[in-house]
């Protein structure tokens, strides 16, 4: 986007180039889905699947009865994680994005600030998700998570003591929050799967997920506004308390 405005100018953009973004999405989205359907399934997947093929396929409806009966609290602890990542996504990714446009830093500089993160997450999400085969899922998303809660109000305070400090932006937006958002973003997939048994699993993870995105996430920014309005420490406390809630909940699955 920020290369094609450069090219086309800011009114041919605005007018009908922001559709080619969305044009070019294809490619990726391909390569997804041929990597998708070329990828073998787990040996758990594939015994699920040859007991359905018997004729003991159990009905979508007794998999979500299964899931509030058996694994609610899975789903409670699942939530509780999951949050931070949507704070991280929406609160943080987006919400700041505005805070800056808001306090005066040019539109380009943003776009940069961001390009950097989102490049960074990239390369990284692959890197701690080799971490996580080698060192456990348990330790690097939980100490991502106990990061997000001891850095962030530091993080925020680099960002709002001059938010037309390029510089600072980049360091507690593109660099910090850059590497906390892949790091928990990337495992936090795998904690929730984790959650539940094959039989219900996609059932748990949609719920447990999605409840979890819609009310943190989809929350997040409104949450970071009233907050920075409350007291310029505010959004760096609120990050710090949506980590400290993905903490409890990581501690508590652990145990």
């Amino acid at each position: 986007i920020f290369v094609w405005e450069g090219i086309m100018g800011e009114d041919d953009m605005a007018s009908w180039g922001w559709r080619l973004p969305f044009l070019f999405a294809i490619v990726p989205g391909v390569i997804a889905v041929i990597g998708r359907r070329a990828l073998p399934e787990s040996g758990m997947f594939e015994d699920e699947k040859a007991r359905n093929t018997k004729g003991v396929e159990v009905s979508a409806l007794t998999k979500l009865k299964q899931v509030f009966s058996k694994y609610w609290i899975n789903v409670l602890l699942g939530i509780g994680v999951t949050s931070t990542y949507g704070v991280l996504c929406y609160g943080v990714g987006v919400w700041i994005q505005s805070f800056l446009g808001t306090a005066g830093l040019s539109a380009g500089n943003r776009m940069v600030a961001d390009l950097i993160s989102r490049g960074l997450a990239i390369f990284s999400t692959v890197m701690f998700g080799w971490a996580s085969d080698k060192l456990g899922l348990f330790f690097i998303l939980g100490l991502s998570i106990v990061l997000t809660t001891f850095i962030s109000i530091p993080l925020w305070i680099l960002i709002a003591a001059d938010p037309l400090n390029f510089g600072l932006v980049v360091l507690g937006y593109s660099l910090g929050f850059g590497l906390l958002q892949p790091c928990v973003g990337a495992l936090t997939y795998h904690f929730d799967v984790e959650l539940f048994p094959t039989e219900v699993r996609n059932t748990g993870m949609a719920i447990t997920f999605n409840v979890a995105f819609a009310i943190f996430g989809g929350a997040a920014p409104v949450i970071a506004l009233e907050a920075a309005e409350a007291s310029w420490l505010g959004p760096g406390i609120f990050y710090m308390l949506a980590g400290a809630l993905g903490t409890i909940s990581m501690c508590a699955a652990f145990y």
